[in-house]
């Protein structure tokens, strides 16, 4: 990794979880500053969510789910089923449809039931606000072992 990981962490720590959007970006930046490390299930999960939630803030998760690899939700909501996070992997995975599709490309004429899925997800977001900022942070904390090592 091209940052200095340790010291995020160092920062990290210092911040409680209410404050994590003041290093998320960083540490956002530092996995995506490297292909092999954001291949990575458990990066891959980090980054999704992260994105996820903050694309749900901004614009609606529906743009999130146009913009992003479906191949690689894919591969979050699997590890996110693997590490026991079940709700969250379902919730995400509530918003998964082909929104690539070539027949909305221009139109962007997505089906009502995506649209209602989604604001449905963006209300789940909403309440759980501050579960979603307690798990992005405690989610790096549990696992700083093993991503200092990558």
């Amino acid at each position: 990794m091209l940052y200095d990981i340790a010291q995020l962490y160092q920062r990290l720590k210092t911040l409680d979880y209410k404050h994590f959007f003041e290093i998320e970006s960083d540490f956002f930046q530092c996995f995506c500053s490297d292909a092999e490390t954001t291949e990575n299930p458990m990066v891959n999960a980090f980054l999704i969510v992260s994105s996820w939630f903050g694309t749900s803030e901004r614009s609606g998760v529906w743009t999130f789910y146009e913009a992003i690899s479906p191949a690689n939700v894919e591969k979050a909501v699997n590890y996110l089923l693997q590490v026991g996070e079940t709700e969250l992997a379902a919730v995400i995975s509530k918003g998964m449809h082909d929104y690539q599709n070539p027949q909305y490309a221009d139109n962007f004429d997505y089906p009502e039931e995506w649209i209602t899925e989604s604001e449905e997800i963006d209300a789940w977001i909403s309440k759980h606000y501050d579960w979603l900022c307690h798990w992005l942070y405690d989610y790096l904390i549990a696992n700083e072992n093993k991503i200092i090592k990558l």
